[in-house]
């Protein structure tokens, strides 16, 4: 079953699109992009750490999405309280074993090659030098 991590948000300043991810390594994520009246997309999408950032998420939100301060304090409030809750029941949690785990294997992959390359090279040195 897919679960949804975006939302779609009408705000006094044009549309977003929050999406909510959540790693063991990197926490509680939430990630933003601005779109105009006519739908494209106005800014790069930003995203916000619940352990790495010096910002609240509603600083962020009146920063990144230019909301008014108590408008981005109501939307920082549904993103970290129900809208979390309700997509943690939905199976959200479900999405990040599996991005876990493709990251491990990726970074196995890569471990891997890069020893073979290394133990390639030392090879062709030692069948140089001899």
């Amino acid at each position: 079953m897919h679960v949804p991590s975006w939302r779609i948000v009408q705000t006094s300043r044009g549309w977003l699109e929050i999406g909510l991810f959540n790693m063991r390594w990197v926490g509680f994520n939430v990630s933003v992009t601005r779109f105009d009246e006519d739908g494209w997309d106005v800014a790069k999408k930003e995203q916000w750490n619940a352990k790495r950032s010096d910002e609240s998420l509603a600083e962020f939100l009146s920063a990144y999405a230019q909301l008014p301060e108590p408008e981005a304090s109501e939307l920082a409030g549904h993103v970290q309280g129900e809208w979390r809750e309700t997509w943690l029941a939905r199976g959200g949690a479900e999405e990040t074993p599996k991005l876990e785990r493709f990251a491990l294997k990726s970074i196995v992959v890569l471990v891997t090659v890069a020893l073979l390359v290394l133990m390639g090279v030392a090879f062709i040195v030692w069948l140089v030098a001899t």
